[in-house]
């Protein structure tokens, strides 16, 4: 697996920055603003329309303020220097399934169904704001391990039909209220391409990224336009609000559906679809589970079609939204990568995973990524378990920066890699599940629906890990010489410059809490008043009272259960990415007899 590649990708594939523009401002403008007509297909879900939807024509001020933000975004996408933060691709491929030429009507003031949407009627929007609030009003209820998910079939349903809506996909949800910034694509891009504003936070700034300013375009490596945290201390903290939004969003629409679904059921079987909606929360792959080795990637993750029930004991079968993600345009900024092999990012159509090296791939890669998930099981595993084998006697902020990141930055070494944080075995994920494919670019990766499955087990991993290791934490920076020196943010991300200053206060751009305000990582920390927790594992559960005596036990469940005391043989190809450094393991220890 090859490590992260900090080059742009002018400086490794030898190509200009400029060859991303395509046609003139105007026409993009106009692609953004009226996207092509859906295509009708066969297969849609047809919901019953006893419950109105919220549609209606936005008025002339709102409209024109959307094409003014649009140009806006435009004219600052032109140009930009497109780079790969972290590639981690693997090295086998197999061919695809086909591509899928699929239109959705998903950006800027569109409804679900193409119309245009009243922001009044918008859950969750102050203005220019999109906010990240959580599901609020419904609880807390446990994230479900996606094929548990699955055995729960009315909270099933409304997640792949929610998910869908997101997408856009399908002709079925006339009328739905899904606010611009909570669509799928608008979310997908604020990871990275195509290093533009998010429209769900209009806040202009100085330090925002521009491809026209030096202070972006000439350092090396160029900086990172992107929103993530990469690389740094704020890692597992700015994925956090990242997870709770697209939760957000597919919960409002489930809500939504919930009311259609149960429109002409008995009082009591619509009472369950609404106990369903609410208790539904983003769920997670548990790619560590030791069934894994066995069983590789779940099926619900790869078919491209799923079977859901509807009322009355239906049973329908539709489009997996958690399969692949069909572009209505490529967004802007995509482009051809070369690793091991080509990956035409500028010309599919639709995101993959291990695919054919070619522009039209004819056949899906699930075997060769089923092979690869189950060669790395025992390695991943073991990677988890060890982030659970840390003692009680080390120094908050340098524990909390060999856990949560791949750079270590209070080493102060150059070029060096942590294999062994939270972070270094995402990292590996990332390439595992992507081959050649989207997952495996962190420019591009947050366009696979697997993303999210994948970053809310991080989710997971990292709230297990704060609820046994509550002391541990970056504060102000770390210890040095008697000093303290502050942590920072190298390569900068779009909203934060080259080297910013981290800490449990910094903005965790662009999400916003309920007050307006950017989250920041001491609100991020645990999960008071989110709205979910996670199931138990290893006899461990998440905000259950516990002493400190009690947490020694739970860190030694967790690396049994995670099989840390296991022989692993060395894997072939580990020494390209993750094994190629070694980790700072004085604050270690495995607790097992």
């Amino acid at each position: 697996m090859p490590r992260f590649d900090l080059r742009s990708a002018r400086e490794r594939n030898g190509t200009s920055p400029t060859d991303a523009a395509r046609g003139d401002a105007r026409g993009r403008v106009a692609a953004v603003l009226a996207p092509p007509m859906r295509e009708s297909r066969p297969d849609t879900v047809q919901l019953p329309s006893t419950v109105a939807g919220a549609g209606g024509e936005a008025d002339g001020t709102a409209s024109a303020a959307a094409a003014r933000r649009a140009a806006r975004r435009v004219r600052r996408a032109t140009g930009f220097l497109r780079r790969l933060y972290a590639p981690f691709a693997a090295s086998s491929f197999s061919a695809p399934s086909s591509p899928a030429t699929l239109a959705d009507a998903h950006r800027h003031g569109r409804g679900a169904s193409g119309g245009a949407v009243g922001a009044a009627r918008l859950p969750n929007m102050a203005p220019d704001h999109y906010l990240i609030t959580g599901r609020t009003g419904t609880g807390v209820h446990d994230r479900l391990d996606i094929e548990d998910l699955q055995r729960e079939p009315r909270q099933f349903t409304l997640f792949v039909l929610a998910f869908l809506a997101l997408q856009g996909r399908g002709d079925a949800f006339e009328g739905l209220v899904v606010p611009p910034a909570a669509r799928f694509a608008e979310l997908a891009a604020i990871h990275g391409l195509p290093f533009t504003e998010w429209i769900g936070d209009h806040t202009s700034s100085d330090a925002d990224y521009d491809p026209k300013d030096p202070k972006d375009s000439q350092p090396f490596p160029s900086r990172f336009g992107g929103y993530c945290s990469h690389g740094s201390v704020a890692f597992p903290t700015w994925h956090r609000p990242c997870i709770m939004s697209i939760e957000q969003a597919i919960g409002d629409v489930a809500v939504q559906l919930a009311e259609r679904l149960s429109a002409n059921s008995s009082s009591e079987e619509a009472a369950q679809w609404k106990d369903a909606a609410r208790a539904l929360r983003f769920p997670f792959w548990d790619w560590a589970a030791e069934k894994v080795a066995t069983n590789g990637v779940p099926k619900v993750i790869t078919d491209e079609k799923v079977s859901i029930a509807m009322p009355g004991g239906v049973v329908k079968e539709v489009e997996n939204p958690l399969a692949y993600y069909p572009f209505d345009t490529i967004p802007e900024g995509f482009r051809d990568e070369v690793f091991d092999v080509k990956a035409y990012f500028s010309q599919w159509k639709r995101t993959f995973r291990y695919v054919q090296s070619t522009t039209q791939p004819d056949g899906n890669g699930n075997a060769s990524m089923n092979a690869e998930i189950k060669k790395r099981a025992a390695s991943i595993r073991q990677g988890v378990g060890r982030l659970f084998t840390y003692d009680d006697k080390g120094k908050p902020a340098l524990v909390w920066d060999e856990f949560s990141n791949h750079t270590t930055q209070s080493l102060r070494k150059e070029d060096y890699y942590n294999i062994n944080s939270l972070e270094g075995v995402h990292d590996g994920l990332h390439g595992f599940i992507g081959g050649n494919g989207h997952m495996s670019f962190p420019d591009y990766a947050g366009f696979d629906p697997v993303f999210y499955l994948h970053h809310c087990n991080i989710d997971r991993l990292f709230a297990l890990w704060e609820y046994v290791y509550p002391q541990y934490y970056m504060g102000k920076g770390y210890p040095s010489d008697g000093d303290t020196i502050p942590f920072t943010q190298s390569l900068g991300t779009y909203n934060l410059v080259y080297n910013a200053v981290l800490d449990g206060k910094t903005a965790l751009a662009p999400y916003r809490t309920e007050n307006s305000e950017y989250w920041t990582s001491d609100e991020t920390r645990f999960l008071d008043g989110k709205y979910y927790s996670y199931p138990e594992v290893a006899g461990v559960k998440i905000g259950r009272d516990i002493t400190d005596q009690q947490r020694i036990e739970a860190r030694k469940s967790l690396q049994k259960h995670y099989g840390v005391h296991d022989e692993v043989p060395s894997l072939a190809g580990q020494s390209r990415g993750f094994g190629a450094s070694s980790c700072r393991c004085s604050t270690r220890s495995v607790l097992l007899p």
